[in-house]
């Protein structure tokens, strides 16, 4: 935790779904299993711990991409503001992200989610390129 706080980032949610069902004859009535392990997701808080290295509008739409997938929808909201005031959002993307649909992405007008998905598909971790590379395709569709 210390390296973590450390290296800029909060601990904002831990999963702790990953239990195993014992076999001793008091199972059945057991209701608290052994954990074997954990997810804990960190974020980093660009506001309590500023990042060394200038924040750019391309980290900051990376940034805001991650804690939609991640269900931060408040938190989302509170560093989209943080990132207009610091010039790297318009004011019509800071309005977007005002509404709870913005997080959710579908409900984006369809010229601001292609180019928020286009972005995002290349500075996101490759393990979000599927989800976003079935959007921008869904756009497509409609967009005739």
């Amino acid at each position: 935790m210390q390296f973590m706080l450390r290296k800029g980032f909060g601990l904002f949610d831990i999963n702790t779904n990953h239990r195993i069902p014992r076999t001793g004859r008091l199972a059945l009535r057991a209701y608290n299993e052994q954990m074997m392990f954990c997810e804990a997701v960190w974020i980093r808080d660009f506001v309590k711990r500023p990042p060394a290295l200038a924040l750019t509008r391309q980290k900051a739409l990376k940034a805001l991409y991650i804690y939609a997938n991640h269900g931060c929808y408040s938190f989302g909201a509170e560093m989209a503001g943080y990132f207009h005031e610091h010039g790297l959002i318009t004011s019509e993307e800071l309005a977007q992200t005002e509404s709870i649909s913005f997080w959710k992405l579908r409900s984006l007008e369809p010229s601001i989610r292609r180019r928020f998905l286009q972005v995002a598909l290349q500075i996101v971790p490759r393990r979000y390129h599927w989800s976003i590379a079935s959007a921008i395709q869904e756009l497509e569709r409609f967009k005739a």
